[in-house]
């Protein structure tokens, strides 16, 4: 007996060891993953892409899966993320979850998740930068098993469609900068975008999707501001290429603005009476005073010539009561200038006891004249 059960014991270690080496190796082929396409190519301002992650269950009973899919740094600087996954997965913008995925026993389980490029991107058109995104995770039956895949991701620049960018000046007649000028492009197709020049007459249009971009061919380029006369200037764009140093000259309305300003000064109202009206009053008060001056002058001229009385006559007088001698020599004469002079202006005395000479204007039958009144 003991003979048997020594030559059993050997039997049973055998078994045993067979059965604890078989263990770790199913566990390693219960699950295994594949990811489709291992490689994707997304470009700044495409459409998403899509990953499809399968799980197969290679065990006889069914299973958990358990993961997470981890977008790579590089992308993720470049604005790529996650945009949407299977319903049973939580999708952030760098990572997708699937805590719990049923896996059936010896069957398949499918799971996907998508990608989005940015809309622009540092990346000009021609540049890429790639990536590895990781799936990892566990899957648990009857035995553990590990899940761990990979696939690459590359975003590309975006493909040209157009004229990308265009840069210049708004100037004037003197080549100084114009500020805060409206600059409108328009391509061939007639679309068109606006921008503002800076302070230093430079404005900038960028492309923002390309869908944005310009169609190559003649762009017309006009710059507005008010006070200026626009000038249209025309370039040839290029697919891919920027447009640079594009100078768009505008005029200056200095004439009209010059007239403008000096009507509205004349017409500006100050202290309640505006430099026009002051000047009419004045010259209408000179007006005034020159007639009525004028018209003394002339019905003073008017009088003195009427029918009024007549100047005396002067008379020369000599003094003395003496007679002039007719013969012998002449007495020595004396200087009666001053005496003369005085007759001369005096006018005759009314003799006393005769009535007064009636005055011209008293005279009989003789109309009233409009300056008797100076005689009075």
């Amino acid at each position: 007996m003991r003979r048997r059960a020594g030559r059993m014991w050997p039997g049973v270690v055998v078994l045993g060891a067979v059965f604890l080496a078989a263990d770790p190796a199913a566990a390693a082929d219960e699950i295994q993953t594949t990811v489709n396409p291992a490689a994707v190519t997304l470009r700044v301002g495409g459409s998403p892409v899509t990953v499809g992650i399968t799980l197969t269950n290679a065990s006889a009973v069914p299973g958990n899966a358990g993961f997470t899919v981890t977008m790579p740094a590089e992308l993720v600087a470049q604005g790529v993320q996650f945009n949407g996954a299977t319903p049973t997965c939580q999708t952030a913008p760098t990572t997708v979850t699937c805590p719990s995925v049923p896996v059936p026993a010896a069957a398949n389980a499918a799971v996907t998740v998508s990608l989005a490029p940015p809309a622009q991107s540092a990346l000009t058109a021609g540049q890429s930068v790639a990536g590895t995104a990781t799936v990892s995770g566990a899957f648990t039956t009857t035995a553990a098993g590990a899940i761990a895949a990979t696939f690459t991701a590359t975003l590309t620049g975006p493909v040209p469609t157009g004229v990308p960018s265009i840069t210049g000046r708004v100037l004037d007649a003197e080549a100084k900068p114009v500020a805060g000028a409206v600059v409108t492009i328009t391509d061939p197709t007639g679309k068109s975008r606006g921008v503002t020049s800076g302070e230093t007459g430079a404005f900038t249009y960028t492309a923002a999707t390309p869908a944005d971009q310009f169609a190559p061919g003649v762009l017309t380029l006009v710059a507005t501001k008010s006070g200026y006369t626009p000038t249209t200037v025309t370039r040839t764009g290029t697919v891919g290429i920027p447009l640079t140093d594009v100078d768009v000259p505008v005029t200056a309305e200095a004439a009209k603005n010059g007239a403008v300003q000096r009507m509205e000064a004349a017409t500006e109202p100050e202290d309640g009476m505006s430099p026009m009206t002051t000047f009419l009053l004045i010259v209408g008060v000179l007006l005034l005073v020159g007639g009525g001056a004028a018209a003394f002058f002339l019905l003073r001229r008017d009088r003195d010539t009427d029918e009024g009385p007549a100047r005396p006559t002067p008379r020369v007088y000599r003094s003395g009561t003496e007679p002039v001698p007719t013969s012998g020599p002449p007495a020595p004469a004396e200087d009666h200038t001053a005496t003369q002079l005085l007759q001369a202006v005096r006018p005759p005395q009314q003799p006393a006891g005769q009535p007064r000479q009636p005055a011209a204007r008293d005279r009989p039958g003789r109309e009233p004249k409009p300056w008797d009144w100076l005689d009075d």
